[in-house]
């Protein structure tokens, strides 16, 4: 996924990550990576980040292979979407960085997700008339350094 920003704006990668699907620890599915099958026969907690209140990138994945996911739980946190996958057979769908930082705190597994998913990637934006403007131009070079730090 790379959401480029509307006109006036500039952007710059920072960095990419993968979604990776978080179960509980006592969870059914044993598979390393789930199939789009499997996937959808489970309930979802789902973090809330889309207008809709779901995950966009998700759903079209989904749709776009005549799919769809039931939502059973939706927070706008990623630790309480990730809880309540941790006491139920719910999958929360998430980046694989942050789910790494998470998961000791949940007490829960990462499974991959299905391959059909897409790639996320993280980017910083601006308007374009603080293109060449000194401190803007520190703030983006102090960004894209420690996001190296975060995939590092």
């Amino acid at each position: 996924i790379g959401v480029q920003p509307p006109e006036p704006f500039e952007s710059e990668p920072l960095f990419s990550d993968d979604f990776v699907c978080v179960v509980a620890e006592n969870h059914p599915l044993r598979a390393a990576r789930l199939t789009l099958k499997r996937y959808v026969e489970y309930g979802h907690a789902v973090v809330a980040i889309g207008r809709d209140g779901g995950q966009p990138w998700i759903e079209r994945a989904l749709a776009a292979n005549g799919l769809e996911r039931r939502v059973a739980y939706r927070s706008p946190y990623q630790l309480s979407a990730m809880l309540a996958a941790s006491r139920t057979t719910m999958i929360c769908t998430t980046a694989r960085l942050l789910a790494k930082q998470l998961a000791p705190v949940a007490n829960v597994r990462l499974l991959a997700a299905p391959r059909e998913l897409p790639k996320i990637t993280y980017r910083m934006a601006w308007h374009r008339r603080l293109r060449d403007d000194t401190a803007h131009n520190w703030l983006r070079n102090q960004l894209s350094v420690s996001a190296k730090d975060i995939v590092a």
